[in-house]
C-alpha cells in the first residue's frame, strides 16, 4: 500500500501479508459504492444470522473476510472485521468497521451516501474517514467512473 497526497507526495507505505489481507478487507468495505462487485465469483458467502453474512475473498494466496450487517429494509448498515492495523513496524489485529447510511439511488442501485470508517481500539474509537457522496457516475460494467465527495 502506498499513500500519496495529490498522487504526488508520498505520505505512507506499508507491505507484507497482513497489509495484503487488510487491503482486501478495505476493498470489500468499499464495495458499498459499487454493489455489482458483490456478484464476483471470487467471493464466497456464509450466513451468520437473519441480518448478517460473511463475505470471503481470495486473491492469489491472500484470503480476507468481513461481516456485512443488513437492516430490515435490506440495506447494508455496516461492514465489520478484525483487520490488521500498523503499529510502527508491526501489525496488530483490531476491530474495524465501515458504517453506511443515507441511501440514495444511483444508476438504478441504492447506495449509501454517508460512510464512516472506524478502528475500535482499547483507547476508544478512532474514526479516520468520514465521507458524504453528493454525486457518483458508473460506467457500463458498474464500476465507478467518478464521484464527488465531501469529507
Amino acid at each position: 500500500m502506498r499513500i500519496k497526497l495529490l498522487s504526488l507526495i508520498p505520505v505512507g507505505k506499508a507491505w507484507g501479508p497482513e497489509m495484503d489481507q487488510g487491503e482486501l478487507q478495505r476493498y470489500l468495505g468499499e464495495m458499498v459504492w459499487f454493489p455489482t462487485a458483490w456478484l464476483s465469483d471470487d467471493i464466497k458467502w456464509q450466513t451468520i444470522d437473519a441480518n448478517a453474512v460473511q463475505a470471503t475473498i481470495r486473491q492469489s494466496d491472500v484470503r480476507a473476510s468481513v461481516i456485512l450487517h443488513i437492516n430490515e429494509q435490506g440495506q447494508l448498515t455496516s461492514v465489520t472485521a478484525q483487520r490488521y492495523m500498523a503499529q510502527g513496524k508491526h501489525y496488530q489485529l483490531a476491530p474495524w468497521s465501515v458504517q453506511a447510511g443515507e441511501y440514495r439511488e444511483a444508476d438504478g442501485m441504492r447506495i449509501p451516501t454517508r460512510v464512516e470508517v472506524t478502528w475500535h481500539l482499547p483507547s476508544g474509537d478512532f474514526t479516520w474517514f468520514r465521507v458524504r457522496i453528493s454525486e457518483i457516475e458508473y460506467n457500463r460494467s458498474g464500476k465507478v467512473n467518478s464521484f464527488n465527495i465531501h469529507g
